[in-house]
Parts: structure tokens; sequence; C-alpha cells
């Protein structure tokens, strides 16, 4: 089990400090993580990156590609923030050895992709008073959108 999280190695790598850091120790730290020690997982988080990052995406390939129809998007926007795109985000990043898990716990897709997703969350959080959205879908832009 990890006791402690390193939050200057993963800012460094993730390209964003935090003002509040308790919300990227939140981002990765699992549900099981969070029982078993009392303290807050990234499930909240992740419920609203979800829908950071859909918007984000939308409104970047929307910009990107004006004529192009909502299928043609909604094709494009799948190839982003499906599992597996921002679980390849999470390996590309090398963050593997961040998260905080249970013992014998094992980071799959669906875990990597969650913990992108609540990163997104806490970094909008966290800049919403210098534009949040903005901050957050430049993030993305650089980090989790590769193929388009």
């Amino acid at each position: 089990m990890q006791l402690e999280f390193d939050i200057k190695s993963v800012e460094k790598i993730i390209g964003y400090v935090f003002n509040d850091k308790q919300l990227l120790v939140s981002a990765f730290t699992l549900p099981s993580y969070a029982h078993d020690n009392g303290i807050a997982s990234y499930n909240r988080l992740e419920h609203l990156g979800d829908s950071i990052l859909g918007f984000c995406v939308s409104r970047y390939l929307f910009d990107k590609f004006p004529n192009e129809n909502e299928d043609f998007l909604t094709e494009e926007r799948k190839k982003i923030v499906a599992k597996t795109p921002l679980a390849e985000t999470f390996d590309r990043l090398v963050l593997s050895p961040y998260p905080l898990v249970s013992k014998n716990q094992l980071l799959n897709e669906a875990i990597k992709s969650d913990i992108i997703e609540a990163l997104i969350a806490a970094i909008y959080l966290d800049s919403r008073a210098k534009k949040g959205i903005d901050v957050a879908s430049n993030w993305i832009i650089k980090n989790a959108v590769n193929s388009v």
C-alpha cells in the first residue's frame, strides 16, 4: 500500500501546479484506498471530469471541423473520450507509480481512464478563478487529443 503521494513529481509530469494540492491527491485516490484510509476518492471528480472532457473535446472538434456533420463529430469524439485512449494518455504520461491503491489492486484500463477524468476535473476546479474551462481544455488538447 502506498502511503505518500509525490505531488511535485505528478505536477511536473502533468504540467500543472495545483493551488489546492488535495484536489490532485483526490484525483489519484482509488475508492478502495479511500475507504480503507478514511479520505476522499476520485469518484466525484471523475463524474465531473467526464462531462468537462466531453464538452471540451466537442468544442475542439466543432471548431476544427466546421464543415463536418454531427455524425462525424460524434465518431471523432468517441475516439478521444473512450476508456482506451484515456488509459493510453495515462500510460503515455507514465502516471502508474502514483495512484493511491489498496494492496494487490491492479490498475486496469477503466481505472486509468477514471483517473484522467478526475484529473481533468481537479484542474478545472483548481483553476476556476483563471477561466478553469479554458485551462482544462488546453490540458485536454495537449495531453489527450492525439489522433485528430
